[in-house]
Order: structure tokens, then sequence, then C-alpha cells
């Protein structure tokens, strides 16, 4: 069951870049796309805690009240929604494949802290892959093309900025994830819950200073609550391949599905150009990740 959960959210989590992307060139703004989400997916997990009790270990609202969940979710859901809500301005900024890429390689952080902290092995196999991955993002780093609409443009260097900012921060949230699935007693959907919730407040905050008076719209709404759909199942079946398997394998096999579909989206659908540094990154970071994935 374990690769059935993994198949079901790379599948999550390229609808979630996706409809960013497709929701943006709608015209829809960045904070309104993620007030929806967060919002939507926030108010998704508390109907499934407080209905799916009996059939998910942990859940129920009891489950709201659990120090562990409070905390782990409230972490989650901060790190998680500011690493979003700049993956959104950057996917703006900068490239789609590169920038998606970039997000799904932030799973070198919590592989990072299962081999310190959590003592999982190490092998020639890990360590080069790390490697190959780390190589890709140099190579990213010196791309400074994109294209929308047959224009190229080059990239900015706040468009850097922002995904070294992505990486850490969505690695970080991902480090709490791997915790959560550790205790599935205390409650998926009542850590989902946190976890949304907070990524809602304050994506809604940085939204009521940035823009005051102005109503969401309709691109916004629809395009948000087809992420928040996608980005639920993601969350939640990464929970449940954690608890399955080693976070050295999920992470990267979960994160190098979406990053292949932004690639296939970024050529096929969205027309964007690659330059060299582009391509090597891309191979690069691909074939790091199937070493990864294979490392175990």
């Amino acid at each position: 069951m374990g690769l059935v959960f993994m198949l079901i959210v790379i599948a999550a989590f390229s609808g979630v870049a996706f409809f960013t992307k497709l929701g943006i060139r709608k015209s829809a703004d960045p904070l309104d796309l993620n007030v929806v989400l967060f919002s939507a997916a926030g108010l998704a997990c508390l109907a499934l805690t407080a209905f799916a009790g009996g059939r998910f270990p942990g859940d129920g609202l009891s489950g709201l009240v659990k120090i562990p969940v409070v905390l782990w979710g409230t972490a989650s859901g901060i790190t998680g929604g500011t690493a979003f809500l700049l993956f959104s301005y950057s996917l703006k900024k900068g490239h789609y494949g590169l920038t998606c890429t970039i997000l799904y390689s932030s799973f070198l952080v919590p592989v990072a802290f299962s081999l310190i902290f959590q003592g999982e092995p190490v092998s020639f196999l890990l360590i080069g892959g790390m490697a190959l991955v780390l190589a890709a993002l140099v190579f990213a780093a010196f791309s400074t093309k994109r294209s929308t609409g047959g224009t190229d443009k080059p990239s900015s260097g706040s468009w850097l900025i922002l995904v070294i900012l992505v990486f850490f921060l969505n690695g970080f949230c991902q480090i709490t994830q791997a915790v959560a699935s550790r205790s599935p007693e205390h409650g998926y959907f009542a850590f989902m819950f946190f976890f949304y919730a907070s990524s809602a407040v304050l994506i809604a905050f940085v939204r009521l200073l940035a823009v005051r008076g102005k109503s969401i719209g309709g691109p916004a709404a629809v395009y948000g609550a087809a992420a928040a759909a996608c980005s639920v199942a993601g969350v939640f079946f990464t929970l449940k391949s954690l608890a399955l398997l080693p976070g050295t394998l999920v992470f990267p096999v979960t994160l190098c599905g979406p990053a292949v579909a932004a690639i296939l989206l970024s050529r096929l659908f969205f027309r964007e150009f690659f330059s060299g540094y582009s391509y090597a990154a891309i191979l690069t970071g691909i074939a790091g990740l199937f070493l990864l994935g294979i490392g175990k």
C-alpha cells in the first residue's frame, strides 16, 4: 500500500502546482489563491476530524486539544504556509519548471534530518543522490531565462532568494510531517487542521496588510479550491506513506514525480523556454532523486 499512497501523493502535489500556476495565468493574485487554498483545506480537515474519527485512529474532536498535535501542526502550518506563499510569488517571477524542481528538491532537508537525528543508515547511493540534487540547484541558479507567451525574460535576483527560502521552509515543514506520522494515535486530520488553519491565518493577515478592501476574485476562488482538494489528499497520503516507509524513500520519490510532471507541463502546456542550464538542472536533479529512491 505504501507504493499506492506515494503515487497518489505524486498526482496530488502535481495538481497543486498546476492549479496554482493556472490561477496566476488567469490573473489571480497569489495572496488570494493562498487564502482560498489554506482556508478551504482547513475547513475540509475540520470536517474530516469531526466525522472520520471512527475510521481513522486518533481522529475526532478530541484530537484538537492534544498538545503535540497543536504544536507540530501550527509549526508545520507557519513554515509551510510561508513557503507556499513565497512559492506562488516565485512562480510569477521565474521559470515554472525550475521553480517547481527546486521546491520538490527541498526533501534534502528531511533526508538530512533523518540521517543525523534519527540514525537512518547512510549509503553511497544516498550520498551520490544528494550530491546530484545539489548540483542541479547550482545549475538552476545559473539558468537565467524563462518564457511566457513566447518571449524570453531574465530571471531576477529576487527569484533566486525566494526559491532558497522556499527550499528550507518547505524542508522544515516536511520534518514536522515525518514527526507527526510516527504518532497516528494523535490524529492525522487534526494535525492537518492546525497545519492549514495556522497557514490560513498567517496568509490572511499578510493579505490584509497588503490589500485592503478588495474582495477575492473568481479565478482565485476556483483555482484555489481545486488546489486545496489536491493539497489535502497530498498531505494525508504523505502521512500515511511515512507511517509505512522511511522518509529517505518517501520524500525523494513523492517529490521527484511532481518535478517531472512540472517539466512536462512547462514544455507542453505553458510553452516555457529551457536553456542548456535548465536541461542540466533537470537531468541531474532527476538522476539524483532516482539514486536516493533506490538507495533504500
